[in-house]
């Protein structure tokens, strides 16, 4: 059973992160505070950029997944936040990694599908 997390609620979008249960620490967070301080400070001012004012129009920081939907990735390197929208105004972070190829990791992409698919079930979420 999953549960979200309300990171940060900005201008232009509210940012949640999955959680496996209400009791757990949210796997983006787990994530990030496996980090050193300069990584954490460096992904939370993603996050807060993203909170206020949209994703990133460089491609070198944001893309969207080609074959996946609604499927992004927020990129600091060698950082990546897998997240998608439920709506116009919120984003939800399924969980991140270190990418160590060019190419993402197909067990992160599906990972991140299968997140998302039991957030859309479980909230009825308004974007598909």
């Amino acid at each position: 059973m999953i549960d979200y997390e309300i990171l940060i609620t900005g201008e232009r979008f509210e940012v949640r992160a999955i959680c496996r249960s209400r009791d757990e620490e949210c796997l983006l967070m787990q994530y990030i505070a496996s980090l050193g301080e300069a990584d954490q400070t460096k992904l939370t001012d993603a996050l807060t950029v993203l909170a206020e004012y949209g994703p990133p129009r460089s491609s070198e920081k944001h893309r969207k997944l080609k074959g996946y939907g609604n499927l992004h990735e927020l990129k600091e390197k060698p950082h990546r936040l897998l997240f998608f929208f439920d709506g116009k105004e919120i984003a939800v972070f399924t969980h991140a990694f270190a990418k160590r190829s060019a190419k993402t990791p197909q067990s992160e992409l599906d990972r991140a599908v299968n997140l998302r698919t039991e957030y859309y079930e479980k909230f009825k979420a308004s974007y598909r």
